[in-house]
């Protein structure tokens, strides 16, 4: 994470230690890795067996694209919602 060495640390140390929390929330510019850390500590507790769940709040699609999904195809999403409900 671009200009993040305290988080990274922390993150670093919380994987090492087997002590992720129970919920991340990543906000920034763009191009600092909140989607690249998102999908990296995702994958790992999927792979430790946790019970693994991504939200994209991201109106481009960032993590929707990232695994595929072409976001401007899905016909709903939490950040229409919040635009609906004047939120966003």
């Amino acid at each position: 994470m671009v200009g993040q060495s305290a988080i990274s640390t922390t993150l670093k140390n919380s994987i090492q230690n087997h002590h992720l929390g129970h919920a991340y929330l990543f906000s920034g510019t763009r191009g600092v890795g909140k989607t690249t850390i998102a999908v990296s500590l995702g994958g790992l507790a999927a792979a430790r067996g946790e019970p693994t769940l991504l939200v994209d709040f991201d109106p481009h699609g960032s993590l929707t694209s990232y695994f595929g999904w072409d976001h401007d195809s899905i016909d709903d999403s939490a950040f229409r919602l919040f635009e609906r409900e004047g939120l966003a």
